[in-house]
Order: C-alpha cells, then sequence, then structure tokens
C-alpha cells in the first residue's frame, strides 16, 4: 500500500517508508497547460487511480476540475520526464486497461450531462502516457472534511446528504452501470 499524502511506499506493519527517489513528484507542476487549453492550477486530492487537479480553461475562462489517470500502485514521473507517466514493464497491460477504462468512464458520465446530481464531462483525451477528463468544477467540502469540523452527522442530516447520491446511483444503476467510487 501507498501513503495517501505522498504516494511513498508502506511496509508490512504499514508504515510509511518515506523514500522518495530524487525528482520524483506524482503531481503535474503548477502551471501545467494540457492540449494548448487547460491549465492546473493546484492538486485537490489523490485515490488510488488519479489526480484531481483545480483548473482552468484557459479558452473558456472557466473554473474546471481536471481528474488524471495515476494508478498510485504502478505509475510515476520523475523529474527527467516531469510530465509523462511510467510504469514498469510487467504492469504495462494492466495499466492500459485501467486507462481504457477511465476513458469509458468518461464517456459514461457524459450520458449524464445536464442531470441533477451529475457533475458534467467537458472532454477528455490522452495525453503525457496518461488520460485525463476535464469537469465542471464543484465549490463546497468534502463530506469526510466536513465531518471532522463538526463531528457525527443526525440522522435527519445524513438522508439529507445521501439521499441526491442515491437518487444518482439509481440513474446510473437503471442504466446498466455500477459506480465503484463513492466516498466522503
Amino acid at each position: 500500500s501507498f501513503c495517501p499524502k505522498c504516494g511513498c511506499p508502506t511496509n508490512d506493519d504499514e508504515k510509511t517508508v518515506h523514500v522518495i527517489p530524487p525528482g520524483y513528484s506524482a503531481y503535474l507542476p503548477t502551471g501545467t497547460v494540457l492540449q494548448g487549453k487547460y491549465r492546473i492550477n493546484h492538486v485537490l486530492g489523490q485515490g488510488g487511480f488519479g489526480i484531481t487537479y483545480d483548473g482552468t480553461d484557459l479558452k473558456l475562462q472557466m473554473h474546471i476540475a481536471i481528474k488524471e489517470y495515476f494508478p498510485r500502485q504502478v505509475a510515476e514521473r520523475f523529474s527527467g520526464n516531469t510530465y509523462n507517466v511510467t510504469c514498469t514493464q510487467s504492469a504495462q497491460i494492466m495499466y492500459e486497461q485501467g486507462m481504457q477504462n477511465f476513458l469509458k468512464e468518461a464517456r459514461n458520465m457524459a450520458k449524464f450531462v445536464g442531470q441533477e446530481h451529475f457533475i458534467s464531462v467537458h472532454d477528455y483525451f490522452v495525453e503525457n502516457n496518461t488520460a485525463y477528463i476535464i469537469m465542471e468544477y464543484v465549490e463546497g467540502q468534502n463530506l469526510k472534511d466536513y465531518m471532522k469540523q463538526h463531528g457525527r452527522l443526525s440522522m435527519d442530516s445524513a438522508l439529507r446528504i445521501i439521499a441526491p447520491v442515491m437518487e444518482a446511483v439509481e440513474k446510473i444503476h437503471s442504466a446498466g452501470m455500477i459506480h465503484r467510487d463513492i466516498s466522503p
């Protein structure tokens, strides 16, 4: 497993071994421009299969979110090759299949554009030996951080939050899809 903050490997007893090679960064540098029109402003977060950035659509002058396919178990990015993502030869097939699934996710998300409780997808593409999804940026706080600040939710508060999520999941399931990435 890997440290959720820096991506460093953890050892058998789950202690992080911070041995980042010189020049290593999982994240694209601030100011990076993708496809000549999407600028990275800063990192919003990283999960097991990707990094989400705060971004700007330079042509439309619009605030966006940029999701990058970056499965931290196998993906790497080094200073000599700052933008391109690499992985070990033994993980190449798994990496490429995952990237195809990531792009399929973008196409599936686009089917729900304009529907309540869904983030709009504006674009998706392959660049830097990885894939990106350009999405609507939604201002707000995630549930995990909200609960850290405010503590346990009442049943009524929890139901008000979870009901729209369940409505969206129901629409996804009705379309024959399964959502595998619901998180606070």
